[in-house]
């Protein structure tokens, strides 16, 4: 899949993101999924500037230092994977997981390390080619209330509560709930979600878990 070029991002661990930091269509490769046909999620519109609370949000606990992630679990989900950093490709377009077996989770090292103030994002294969499942093929188990744990480098572990899990028509991504600046730390999970559209090779959804730092 190619993505439309993206500006500088801004540098991670900023207690505010700068709309800058993702691009026009640079935040679809976070929900890319591909399958045999090289099939993903793609055209979103660009982060807005507003500050935007996020419905439902759990109780909070204190931001953490930057600390590049590891390993995230999500036990009631039965997912355990590996993460990747990832930053932008020589054209400009974010880079995405590699299509393997066992694939990793990707965090886009632009954003907030988790437990910083702010979205951090993480980012899924939901199918992997000829290799079968990707790693986030269960995350639409993820409930409300359920934990995510981060490992981070520093060897402490971020511990996150879902907000609400929720999927959105793919030309109806919610941009400002996303990536909009927050006060308290938090994490956006993304995969592909739905049918897949024939035509175009495009999964026809997108699956948000919206999370909260509960611990640290």
């Amino acid at each position: 899949m190619t993505l439309a070029s993206s500006p500088q991002p801004t540098p991670h661990g900023r207690q505010r993101l700068s709309a800058a930091w993702l691009g026009t269509r640079t935040a679809a490769a976070m929900m890319v999924a591909l399958s045999a046909a090289t099939a993903g999620c793609a055209d979103l519109s660009s982060p807005g500037t507003t500050d935007a609370p996020v419905p439902g949000q759990s109780v909070q606990a204190s931001a953490m230092k930057a600390s590049v992630p590891l390993r995230v679990e999500i036990p009631d989900a039965k997912i355990s994977s590996r993460i990747i950093s990832l930053g932008l490709n020589k054209d400009r377009t974010v880079a995405v997981p590699p299509i393997q077996k066992n694939d990793p989770v990707g965090w886009y090292k632009n954003s907030p390390t988790p437990g910083e103030t702010g979205p951090s994002v993480l980012l899924g294969h939901v199918t992997v080619g000829r290799y079968g499942k990707g790693v986030f093929s269960r995350l639409e188990a993820v409930d409300k209330g359920d934990s995510i744990l981060v490992t981070r480098k520093d060897k402490s572990t971020a511990r996150f509560t879902v907000d609400r899990v929720k999927k959105y028509p793919r030309n109806k991504f919610p941009t400002d709930q996303v990536y909009a600046n927050t006060a308290t730390p938090q994490l956006r999970v993304i995969t592909c979600a739905g049918s897949l559209n024939s035509r175009t090779g495009q999964y026809k959804e997108n699956l948000i878990v919206f999370a909260s730092l509960a611990s640290g």
